[in-house]
């Protein structure tokens, strides 16, 4: 026992050095990054070469919601706050501009949907009025992405709202993934606890938006009058990976982006090159079993230590041992001052089978779960479980897979209130008396927009004393589901990658005749692709095949699982059929048809 927790520990400190020492790398070639001022003769000239050059533009996307824009020779305006648009000496490329851009933006500069403090636009001007005003200060050289974090303090809106559209955004301009990308930061938020991640995107720190200001007072030059240009740079971040909404919007409240569902994006991807980038290596082992086992998989309760709190946690922890034969871990995203995940990483992505906790950011740590672990989402009094399911989605995520089920407390003197607590956090004593006890007699807080409803922040932030019984028995329920489907998939090995085939080739037709009935005896080979993975078994490829007679209309399909197969409806002497064949794996698995077959049956019985 001891020795197990002592090798996680040298694990975690392990990455977290090396972590701290790439980090300090990075920032001594980070002064070396390519950034001229005018305090030269050839700053000057590469500025105005820039200048008269003038900006272009191209955007992707068919509205401000889903738009990404890249520009060359974008500049900006400390003083207006403002992004500049240079017509130079030869006209522009604006390619995929809208007419009206300020209906209501070009683009949103963060993931969240239509959120009218991420709106991004520019301005425009030519090249000579620049020169007449402005200071040409500063051009940042070399690719550029910019967009705005939703809020960088909360580990939730980080990996979801910011890391993996993030990741996506790259990987999707795949000269921005070689690493030298320079992240810019343009909202007036501070780096956050949990800047570091942000850090394992790019050779080179990024700037935030008073780094822009920054750079100006460095070359001496007043911030009112001053550019800062950009050689390139890409504005705004993909939202195709985001599965969740919060309910901005005074018409809808928070739930699943329906529209996205089901989102297929390669989340494990994102996770993968996280744990690498950490130093995060799991040691090489079988899968963790499930249930009522002497195997050293780990069960992790996640806890938080300020509020929301499980008070009886000691006795949830004698359960789950007694009851099913697990070690038992307690980890919180709240133990490390400098709010470093890499132990809490470490341990989830390697031994863990499953994780426990009341609903709260922390929970988005279950996207590094094995695949195939549980987890077991707890709500306190008054609180629906369907009307708030980020991690009830996240858990259903076709890459992800997890098994879920919540647990609510039903049992109103098991609550913990905290009247006296800031508005924030719940507090209701500045509320007039009525409003107090309506929220007080709740049963159940109604659907409401996001996100400072009293009601809400009052019973959310109740501490809670957890019902064993009823815990006990959907925990129950919840890990004898796991096991079951586990084991089913295992004997129908539903994980292994299955690939569409590719055409099928070498059809052939022949003419027969047998019992007075005329036939056809069509064959083929398998598709190359299915010889070369040895996916030969019967059981598991078909094949689709179309038939027409020509001048008709009319198709029939037929599905068989061998070839040759003899068709004996309605052939004709002297017609001509059309015949189509392609392979499938499953129903939703399916390679292309194969080219047109034309058979042609003879004039007269042979």
């Amino acid at each position: 026992m001891q020795s197990y927790t002592n090798y996680w520990r040298t694990l975690a400190a392990t990455a977290a050095i090396t972590l701290i020492v790439s980090f300090a790398v990075t920032f001594v070639a980070q002064t070396c990054d390519q950034v001229i001022d005018n305090h030269s003769d050839r700053a000057t000239m590469d500025m105005t070469s820039l200048l008269q050059h003038g900006s272009s533009v191209w955007c992707w996307g068919n509205q401000s919601t889903n738009r990404i824009c890249k520009f060359d020779h974008l500049c900006y305006s400390a003083k207006y706050d403002e992004f500049i648009f240079v017509h130079g000496r030869t006209p522009p490329i604006q390619d995929n501009i809208p007419d009206d851009r300020f209906n209501p933006t070009l683009l949103d500069m963060s993931s969240v949907k239509d959120h009218n403090r991420q709106y991004f636009n520019f301005v425009q001007l030519p090249w000579q009025a620049i020169l007449d005003k402005f200071n040409l200060s500063t051009i940042l050289k070399g690719n550029h992405l910019m967009f705005r974090r939703f809020y960088p303090h909360n580990i939730m809106h980080v990996i979801h709202d910011d890391l993996i559209p993030l990741y996506y955004t790259l990987r999707q301009y795949s000269s921005l993934h070689v690493g030298d990308t320079q992240l810019i930061f343009f909202d007036d938020q501070p780096p956050g606890n949990y800047a570091y991640l942000y850090h394992l995107f790019s050779n080179r720190l990024p700037l935030y938006k008073k780094d822009l200001i920054s750079l100006v007072k460095i070359n001496n030059h007043d911030i009112n009058g001053s550019l800062i240009c950009f050689q390139h740079i890409i504005v705004g971040i993909s939202k195709m990976t985001t599965w969740y909404q919060y309910g901005f919007q005074s018409s809808s409240s928070q739930g699943p982006i329906q529209a996205k569902l089901p989102n297929r994006f390669p989340y494990r991807a994102f996770t993968q090159f996280m744990l690498e980038k950490l130093n995060i290596q799991c040691p090489k082992s079988t899968p963790p079993s499930l249930i009522n086992s002497n195997d050293d998989s780990i069960i992790v309760i996640m806890l938080r230590r300020r509020n929301r709190l499980i008070v009886n946690i000691d006795q949830i922890k004698q359960v789950i041992h007694d009851n099913y034969n697990k070690q038992v871990v307690t980890l919180s995203i709240d133990d490390s001052q400098d709010y470093n995940i890499t132990h809490q990483l470490s341990i989830l992505s390697c031994r863990c089978s499953g994780i426990i906790g009341m609903h709260g950011s922390a929970l988005i740590l279950g996207l590094f779960l094995p695949q195939d672990s549980f987890l077991f989402e707890l709500f306190p009094y008054a609180i629906n479980p369907d009307h708030y399911t980020p991690y009830k989605t996240m858990a259903s995520l076709p890459d992800i897979q997890l098994y879920y089920a919540s647990w609510t407390n039903q049992i109103k003197r098991n609550t913990i209130a905290h009247p006296d607590y800031p508005t924030q956090l719940g507090g209701i004593n500045h509320l007039p008396h009525q409003q107090q006890q309506q929220i007080l007699n709740t049963v159940e807080v109604p659907r409401h927009s996001c996100c400072q409803d009293p009601n809400w922040l009052y019973h959310i932030y109740q501490d809670t004393i957890v019902n064993i019984q009823s815990f006990n028995r959907q925990l129950t329920q919840l890990l004898q589901q796991q096991s079951q489907i586990r084991k089913a998939n295992i004997v129908h090995d539903d994980h292994q990658l299955q690939f569409p085939p590719s055409r099928v080739d070498n059809i052939t037709c022949t003419f027969g005749h047998y019992q007075d009935q005329n036939n056809l005896t069509i064959a083929w080979d398998l598709p190359w692709t299915i010889k070369l993975l040895h996916q030969q078994q019967s059981d598991t490829i078909q094949f689709e095949i179309w038939f027409q007679q020509s001048n008709h209309d009319h198709v029939t399909a037929y599905i068989t699982n061998k070839s040759p197969v003899i068709v004996t409806d309605n052939i004709n002497l002297d017609t001509l059929y059309y015949i189509w064949i392609r392979a499938q794996l499953t129903d939703s698995v399916k390679g292309p048809f194969s080219n047109t077959l034309y058979c042609h049956t003879p004039k007269i019985q042979l």
